[in-house]
């Protein structure tokens, strides 16, 4: 394989690698959607801001025009997020149109969602009554009007369960008995119906805790990062090795083929130079590669000396059966020069040895 094929495959590997683990990285930081906003960490997930991997199910959040954080529930709409409490699990949440009373009358929380209501709440009935027939200056302090679901012609009226015992102008007639949230008034003697509702989530059995989801990341977070440090290694010393292997295929020349020894200060080095003669190896085949390279051997694409690639209008040289090995002209030419056996399978040739031997007294 070349270096740019091996690059190539390196940093399309390392890319979905890599993107995961920014992904989940990008889980550990909580994010708000604006100023004032509570900040959003596990279970939560921000829609459209957060991959969903960083929640759980059934804990997505969004942010409106407004940066303002959104709950979606089901069957009971959007509500505005106040507050988030991670330490008791517990949740504030508002209506954005201020109506809080007008949509408990709908609100449901099925079993199959994580919240529940929390806090104080009381039991309130509610009454539709004609605006004509009433005067809501003397109703009984018992029962309060509820501006915002009133109108010019009708007035609606909420009182708690326990005072129905109150009578009511009979043009009021009864809507509905729903659990209302609660805070005490300013004078700390009755309650009141809130104007936020206190929500506590549970996470179901078959869901992950938070403690657990914050090891699964940290532990896919050490993974990814191994990863991403062997795969670099790996790019970065494969070339240092290939380099290192390559100087030593070119040097054994002279260390195997060249020996040099000293005897004494008083004689010159002796050289010993074996290999064959130069007739023996121009009368080798040569072939020169086209451009649809057409190899003796379709397997063998490398020269093992150099370590390259064969590339067009490159002139091969192949050793004589039994060995039928081939390898660049100019490579094999020098060994052979030094040697008298095929770099690969390592089978003798026809040697031509050359002794010198030079003594100096």
């Amino acid at each position: 394989m070349s270096s740019f094929n091996f690059l190539v495959s390196f940093f399309v590997f390392l890319f979905p690698v890599s993107v995961t683990c920014q992904t989940l990285a990008y889980c550990r930081y909580p994010l708000s959607c604006g100023a004032g906003e509570p900040q959003i960490r596990f279970p939560f997930s921000l829609d459209g801001r957060q991959s969903k991997a960083c929640g759980d199910s059934g804990f997505d959040l969004s942010c409106n025009s407004s940066n303002r954080t959104v709950l979606q529930l089901p069957y009971s709409g959007q509500f505005f997020v106040q507050d988030i409490n991670y330490t008791s699990r517990e949740m504030k949440i508002y209506d954005p149109d201020n109506c809080l009373p007008k949509r408990l009358l709908n609100l449901r929380l099925p079993q199959s969602n994580p919240y529940k209501l929390a806090g104080l709440s009381q039991d309130y009935t509610f009454f539709n009554c004609s605006s004509s027939s009433l005067d809501v200056a003397n109703v009984s302090s018992s029962y309060s009007p509820i501006s915002c679901m009133s109108s010019t012609t009708h007035t609606i009226l909420v009182t708690n369960i326990s005072n129905l015992n109150v009578p009511l102008n009979s043009s009021c007639k009864l809507i509905v008995t729903v659990s209302a949230p609660v805070v005490r008034t300013v004078d700390g003697l009755s309650y009141k119906i809130s104007d936020v509702v206190l929500l506590q989530w549970q996470l179901l059995p078959d869901r992950s805790q938070g403690t657990k989801m914050t090891e699964v990341v940290y532990a896919l977070l050490g993974l990814c990062f191994a990863l991403v440090l062997i795969l670099a290694f790996t790019c970065c010393i494969c070339p240092w090795v290939i380099g290192m292997f390559r100087d030593h295929h070119r040097s054994v020349f002279l260390s195997d083929g060249i020996l040099l020894h000293s005897i004494d200060t008083n004689h010159e080095a002796i050289v010993i130079r074996t290999g064959l003669d130069d007739a023996t190896i121009k009368s080798y085949q040569r072939i020169i590669l086209d451009e649809k390279l057409k190899l003796p051997n379709p397997n063998d694409t490398t020269c093992s000396i150099c370590l390259s690639e064969y590339r067009s209008t490159e002139t091969l040289k192949i050793i004589p059966p039994p060995c039928n090995h081939y390898f660049h002209a100019k490579c094999i030419d020098p060994w052979l020069r030094m040697h008298t056996t095929c770099p690969v399978c390592r089978k003798p040739l026809q040697p031509s040895v050359l002794l010198l031997a030079v003594d100096a007294f």
